[in-house]
């Protein structure tokens, strides 16, 4: 059987597998280095015993911190392909939040929950992936005006780290930001946080997706904007 060469990478990369080599190096490093002390009369049994203790206690918090510090500091920017926004005619662009429903609907199978007025309205929604790999949340915001929903992007923009601007003459504007690695709990993991803002016309879209690194992009959140201009396009060709 052929192994692909993709998963078998991520397998050798896998956080744990690298941890417990660290931790097995470590302590083979210290039986030697104790040997090789008690050859020559100096190695204190009581201390050494200590040392072989903390020493995997000490390897892990380490290597978990310089770990995560490396992996979010070498991330790559997003990889959504976000060109078919500049497709969209000016029409299609002021009428998206008339779709934003059919869309949530198609996408995740259910009717999003809404609150709020017409001219003025949040839909959110999630999904999860089939292969049980990605899971996708989106919320969107339906405003009365242009300059709003410009604000929500910026603001976005001043929360968060490193992003590429995507901005099209049909009045759109796609900020993508770096995918990263959640570190609340300290520990490393093999999946990756996608967010992305995208403004439409007047209305503004959040779009946070937690994907298995060797999957590559982000693909939930491909479809969910795949849908998105499709239906416009076909709605209001």
């Amino acid at each position: 059987m052929q192994i692909v060469p993709q998963i078998f990478i991520a397998y050798l990369l896998d956080p744990f597998l690298l941890w417990l080599a660290t931790i097995a190096l470590t302590m083979i490093g210290l039986a030697k280095v104790y040997r090789w002390r008690k050859r020559l009369g100096d190695a204190k049994t009581d201390k050494w015993i200590v040392l072989m203790v903390f020493a995997p206690i000490i390897t892990t918090i380490l290597f978990f911190s310089i770990y995560n510090g490396i992996v979010n500091g070498m991330q790559r920017p997003s990889r959504i392909d976000v060109a078919q926004f500049a497709e969209l005619t000016y029409e299609q662009v002021s009428r998206v939040d008339e779709v934003l429903e059919e869309v949530m609907l198609s996408v995740f199978g259910r009717t999003p929950s809404m609150s709020g007025a017409a001219t003025n309205r949040t839909y959110n929604s999630t999904v999860s992936g089939r292969d049980g790999s990605a899971s996708l949340w989106v919320r969107a915001y339906a405003y009365e005006t242009y300059d709003r929903a410009a604000r929500r992007i910026q603001s976005s923009i001043r929360s968060r780290g490193r992003y590429t601007d995507h901005v099209n003459d049909n009045n759109t504007e796609i900020v993508l930001f770096r995918p990263y690695m959640d570190t609340s709990y300290g520990l490393p993991s093999r999946e990756r946080i996608t967010v992305s803002h995208i403004r439409i016309g007047h209305v503004a879209i959040q779009l946070i997706e937690r994907h298995i690194w060797v999957n590559g992009r982000a693909y939930l959140s491909e479809h969910f904007i795949t849908t998105l201009v499709e239906t416009l396009q076909y709605n209001f060709d």
